[in-house]
């Protein structure tokens, strides 16, 4: 009876321990850019969120833009809007003359995770158009007065009450409005520990055969608006 305990017990110790590595974890890459001149019809901000681990990865991004490039900022009415895809879009902004900012990659809450997927769903049916001036909040924290319409800042913003409330209302754009979004992102606890990135996605990502300028959440965007 002792030795068949003692073997039981050898068994449970030598049961090799889960891997932390192999566990799925959430994660978001934000960017944010512009051409040489900071201007709104050359400005984008956009976000892909990934569920995995450096064995396997899923992502989908949201980069709401207008079913007709290009971007018209003076438009009156709302337009057909759709999601670019992750290289889709920085396929289009890669041009030589851009300027790309990356914020992380960073782990993120999975909670967030998901409400932005559910974002996404509700862009992807069409209840929602694009329009550069989307009527957003006439205060900081106000409500939305037009969810059927958005730009691209709101399209990642509202993933998250708190995180839409504490960017609005929306008055810049390109890298600047970005680095705002990301400091907001921490500010609503939605990263973890963003002191560390998680650069294993850059390759998963495939993110290696673009120029894109690491950013860190809290740092200035030194540029002038011209």
């Amino acid at each position: 009876m002792l030795g068949l305990t003692t073997l039981v017990l050898c068994s449970l110790t030598l049961s090799p321990a889960p891997c932390a590595l192999c566990e799925d974890r959430c994660y978001l890459v934000l960017f944010g850019g512009q051409a040489g001149k900071v201007r709104p019809r050359t400005a984008h901000t956009w976000a892909t969120f990934v569920k995995g681990n450096p064995q396997r990865v899923e992502s989908f991004t949201i980069s709401w833009l207008p079913v007709r490039l290009p971007v018209r900022p003076c438009r009156l009415f709302p337009e057909p809007g759709r999601n670019y895809g992750l290289h889709e879009t920085l396929d289009l902004f890669n041009t030589g003359r851009q300027e790309i900012g990356m914020w992380g990659p960073y782990e993120i809450q999975p909670s967030w995770c998901e409400q932005a997927r559910a974002h996404k769903q509700l862009l992807d049916s069409g209840a929602v158009k694009f329009q550069t001036m989307d009527r957003g909040p006439l205060r900081p924290g106000g409500p939305v007065r037009r969810p059927d319409i958005s730009h691209c800042v709101h399209a990642v913003t509202r993933t998250n009450n708190a995180l839409r409330e504490s960017t609005s209302p929306v008055f810049s754009y390109g890298e600047y409005i970005t680095r705002k979004v990301a400091d907001q992102m921490n500010e609503e606890g939605l990263l973890v520990h963003p002191e560390q990135t998680h650069d294993w996605l850059i390759t998963a990502l495939d993110l290696e055969r673009y120029h894109l300028t690491r950013r860190r959440v809290g740092e200035p965007v030194l540029r002038v608006l011209r």
